[in-house]
């Protein structure tokens, strides 16, 4: 199969997958109600969420910019948020996380740095990311009370778990003897990719530190808890019950469901999954649509705004390549 047709079967996947969940939520909804509870969301209240989101977003830039740092790549912090919030605007508009490759590419082409270092820096901050989302979600199913949650959820939960921490473990933990089978194995059979994945493993070992992974990890903590919040105000702009719990159960459910394969802007799956888990709190299946809706509609305008900024007005920032401090 050629990569031309590997992609297209790859996108053609992903709209399945859309259309497969956009399709479940519609069976679950009735659209009448749905506006009825639209029109009794306080909106004043859900509006300060947004600061929430603002602040998250700002952290996790500042997360990346002591990343490349670490790596040898100094950044200013605007040419780390231009780069961030583009990559994130266009994940949000075109398929296969493609993004991801134009963030690499524009801190790669700004820092005269090499690709395979700028990815690395991704590996490792997805790899946070889906730690602390776990975390977060178990300690929320281990507090409701028994009997309330879906077995699959649980078990889904604890077989993710031990996925992430074996990966988290195996990549930050073995890169020097990585780097050794590198130069062995695949270097003396091609150079080229050997180089490649050596830059990388190399990366692993320079973030691989104690002190910087705990300070990555506090970052990470942070960054998603204030997202956290803008579930938070949602659930009780719409009067639901036990916003925080809801909430926080909602966004790490939600935003792991973005893990599934599917359209641009996780349109569907995104939607399905946070449904499920405002309805673990009793809240009916059409203010949970209101809710999921209204936060995946913040989410993809806010962020794809803020990127599309970025891409038309932001190329002055890059004019001044001065070092992360």
């Amino acid at each position: 199969m050629s990569p031309r047709t590997r992609r297209i079967a790859q996108i053609a996947f992903g709209l399945a997958v859309t259309a497969v969940f956009v399709w479940l939520i519609a069976r679950k909804v009735d659209l009448g109600q749905m506006r009825a509870a639209f029109a009794h969301l306080r909106l004043g209240v859900a509006a300060w969420g947004l600061l929430a989101l603002a602040a998250a977003y700002a952290v996790r830039i500042r997360r990346w910019q002591r990343m490349l740092a670490a790596l040898g790549a100094g950044v200013t912090y605007l040419a780390t948020a231009r780069a961030f919030l583009s990559g994130t605007a266009i994940n949000n508009v075109v398929p296969l996380r493609a993004g991801d490759a134009a963030r690499v590419v524009l801190i790669a082409r700004h820092s005269d740095f090499p690709m395979s270092r700028v990815l690395s820096s991704l590996i490792v901050e997805r790899l946070l990311d889906v730690c602390v989302l776990l975390i977060l979600l178990f300690a929320m199913l281990l507090l409701m009370p028994a009997h309330t949650l879906p077995g699959w959820m649980m078990r889904s939960s604890e077989w993710l778990m031990g996925i992430a921490v074996t990966a988290a473990i195996a990549i930050l933990a073995g890169p020097k003897p990585a780097m050794r089978l590198i130069e062995r194995f695949v270097t003396p059979v091609s150079p080229k990719i050997g180089a490649v994945v050596h830059n990388i493993a190399s990366a692993f070992a320079d973030l691989a530190r104690p002190a910087l992974m705990a300070e990555l990890f506090a970052y990470s903590v942070v960054s998603w808890g204030l997202e956290g919040l803008l579930y938070v105000a949602f659930v009780a702009a719409a009067q639901g019950r036990e916003p925080v719990a809801a909430g926080f159960t909602t966004f790490a459910l939600g935003t792991l469901s973005t893990l599934i394969p599917s359209g641009p802007g996780f349109v569907g799956t995104f939607d399905m999954f946070a449904i499920i888990a405002l309805q673990i709190f009793a809240i009916g299946a059409n203010t949970a649509a209101v809710i999921a809706v209204s936060i995946h509609a913040t989410l993809w305008v806010v962020t794809t705004a803020a990127g599309a900024c970025f891409l038309v007005l932001g190329r002055s920032l890059f004019a001044s390549k001065t070092k992360a401090g």
